[in-house]
């Protein structure tokens, strides 16, 4: 079976890292909801051919509550704790998929 990549893991972690300035401009949340919805729906699809069906719905679900088209209207606190706790989730899912050399 063939390792996840780390990009995708980086590319969120990045983006939420900068969510939680709270001088960001709304555009960029914007912007950042396409590119980790993508990116979470990318690991999901990644999971499904892996058959790790846990982690394809954790994946799946993530790029759910971030996807841009039909949103999930929260305060900008509660953003900040959804992005702390989706942080800590691709942490997790990083050293359990990406991180280890044979899974």
């Amino acid at each position: 079976m063939k390792p996840t990549s780390r990009t995708p893991f980086i590319l969120i972690a990045t983006l939420l890292l900068l969510a939680l300035i709270p001088t960001m401009p709304y555009g960029y949340y914007s912007v950042m909801r396409w590119i980790v919805c993508a990116a979470f729906a990318y690991l999901a699809i990644q999971a499904r051919e892996a058959k790790r069906q846990n982690w394809m719905w954790v994946w799946a679900v993530a790029a759910g509550v971030y996807n841009p088209i039909f949103k999930v209207a929260a305060t900008r606190e509660v953003w900040t704790v959804v992005n702390l706790i989706t942080l800590v989730a691709m942490g997790y899912g990083y050293w359990k998929l990406a991180g280890r050399k044979s899974a």
